[in-house]
């Protein structure tokens, strides 16, 4: 990827270099990098609209399609994932295979978008990518495109609230569940757009769970139950379903028997009814003697694709623990190692870190060279090539 400076840019785009300096601190410039006090500017990238303009509040009333991974959550209807750009559509179809438990097709699909220009849409289909090939027992795939997540994440010098969150996110499925409370805690509602509300919602009630079963007091129940009735009302299906979940889990806790049942079997109704059946799965594991009793209801169909989910699931979860404790080089990776193997990937130079990171070259190199270790690599050009398709630039298109 090659990069123009704000003022080159803003020639471009015939507005002022000061300008183009406050939209990328923004966020609002896909790709751009600080390095110093100077803003590097991604020549391929798009002026973004005018918030002042009418068609920037035409955008604005659209979903706000930076939670890629769940992009499921906000969808209603057909007819608004027709409204979807390609690349949008293509990683929810990417998704609904993955809630189906079809992880070969999803990989299919998901994996030309590693290369495409949106910082959003890479960033989903890394997340999703770094789960499929650990389903797919490809754990090696796995750990690349969980390490190229978290470098293209932390290469980001503003992320927007819901980039946030999808990190946060990642770390609770990595594992790192304190971290993951710590930081939804600070989270606040305001900051991101209605659609996105009952994604934040269930976050937010996953992180009390967890302080609750970590010897925190009980939460306050309540707003979440209304959230979750106001999505089923509304057809937000896949974000309702994670709180009847998380609120059946709270309830069974507690011992209510009667308000755990009742989520729960509405949970089921919309996992069967749209095809969720990793999520099925999940459940059947988690809860195997309530689930039994109702999996005679199940479709016949449901029934062998949730048994050959489990099957795939709960060995490959096993292997890749085992794994990860032979081959610890993300548990070894720190934020400035994978802010600079975003450097390293967006072919930056050393002058260039140094100035990123407010250190001397010789302070750089030093760093780079505890890097290679850490990877077992010998070179700027080996780490390249660990992660990137020889024949592509990173968050370049494929060429025809």
């Amino acid at each position: 990827m090659k990069f123009i400076s704000s003022k080159q840019a803003a020639q471009a785009w015939g507005i002022s270099p000061r300008r183009v300096a406050l939209l990328a601190s923004q966020g609002r410039i896909s790709g751009a990098i600080l390095t110093g006090n100077t803003w590097l500017i991604p020549d391929n990238a798009e002026k973004p609209a005018d918030s002042r303009r009418k068609e920037f509040a035409l955008q604005s009333k659209e979903p706000e399609a930076e939670l890629y991974p769940y992009i499921v959550c906000f969808v209603r209807s057909e007819d608004q994932v027709n409204r979807f750009s390609p690349e949008e559509k293509q990683l929810y179809r990417a998704c609904t295979l993955y809630e189906a438990g079809d992880f070969d097709a999803a990989a299919q699909l998901v994996e030309p978008l590693l290369t495409c220009t949106q910082l959003n849409i890479r960033l989903g289909a890394q997340y999703l990518l770094s789960f499929i090939c650990m389903y797919l027992a490809d754990y090696a795939s796995a750990d690349k495109y969980a390490v190229l997540f978290q470098a293209e994440y932390h290469g980001i010098c503003t992320p927007s609230p819901t980039l946030r969150l999808l990190f946060y996110a990642f770390e609770a499925e990595m594992g790192r569940t304190s971290r993951f409370v710590e930081s939804i805690g600070k989270l606040d509602f305001n900051a991101f757009s209605p659609e996105l509300l009952p994604f934040v919602a269930g976050q937010k009630m996953y992180a009390e769970l967890i302080k609750c079963n970590m010897g925190g007091k009980l939460p306050d129940i309540t707003p979440y139950e209304v959230i979750c009735l106001s999505c089923d009302a509304e057809g937000y299906a896949y974000a309702a379903m994670y709180l009847h979940i998380l609120l059946t889990i709270f309830y069974a806790t507690q011992g209510e028997t009667e308000k755990e049942h009742s989520h729960l079997k509405r949970a089921i109704e919309l996992c069967i009814t749209h095809q969720l059946y990793f999520t099925l799965a999940c459940l059947l594991s988690i809860m195997p003697e309530t689930m039994e009793a109702m999996l005679i209801s199940f479709p016949p169909e449901a029934k062998i694709r949730i048994q050959k989910i489990i099957e795939a699931c709960v060995n490959a979860r096993i292997e890749y623990a085992a794994y990860k404790r032979k081959r610890t080089v993300i548990s070894l990776l720190k934020e400035n190692d994978y802010r600079l193997i975003s450097c390293c990937l967006r072919n930056c130079s050393i002058n260039q870190m140094a100035e990123q990171f407010g250190l001397s070259r010789s302070g750089i190199n030093k760093r780079l060279s505890i890097l290679y270790d850490k990877l077992g690599v010998g070179s700027h050009k080996e780490l390249r090539s660990l992660f990137l398709n020889s024949v592509l630039e990173w968050g370049e298109p494929k060429k025809q």
